[in-house]
């Protein structure tokens, strides 16, 4: 059996909810929002034999030249095996036929899958999903 952790259900979460409807009137607003729990991370204890595969989007430091993910990615979430994505780089992600993909493995470094189309890094992630 698999599990694949593909999106995030939220990452925060308010502060503080209102009661009531925040009044237009009253202006600007500022929202306190903490991190919640990672669903990810608490697959592993409910099922320890099931094949875990994460999803991961990156952040960039430097958009012109991204960097894979730390090797110790997949430790928090006991993954055997975390897919990495940057976001908000340019001709890649969301708004492209392209993405770039890194496989994380428990142990060792990231391997880069490429910059290459949408379809033809499913195919490969998909390949290394099928041998865990």
């Amino acid at each position: 059996d698999f599990f694949l952790g593909v999106a995030a259900v939220a990452d925060f979460a308010p502060a503080e909810v209102s009661a009531t409807k925040l009044p237009t009137a009253a202006g600007a607003t500022s929202l306190i929002l903490n991190p919640t729990p990672k669903v990810i991370d608490r697959v592993r204890p409910l099922a320890p034999d099931i094949r875990l595969v994460a999803f991961k989007a990156l952040a960039p430091s430097n958009p012109h030249a991204p960097s894979p993910p730390p090797p110790a990615t997949a430790a928090r979430s006991q993954a055997d095996l975390v897919l990495a994505n940057p976001v908000g780089l340019p001709g890649v992600g969301f708004e492209s036929q392209d993405n770039l993909l890194w496989a994380v493995p428990p142990e060792g470094e990231p391997q880069a899958l490429g910059q290459t189309s949408k379809a033809r890094l499913a195919g490969l992630a998909w390949d290394l999903i099928e041998r865990l």
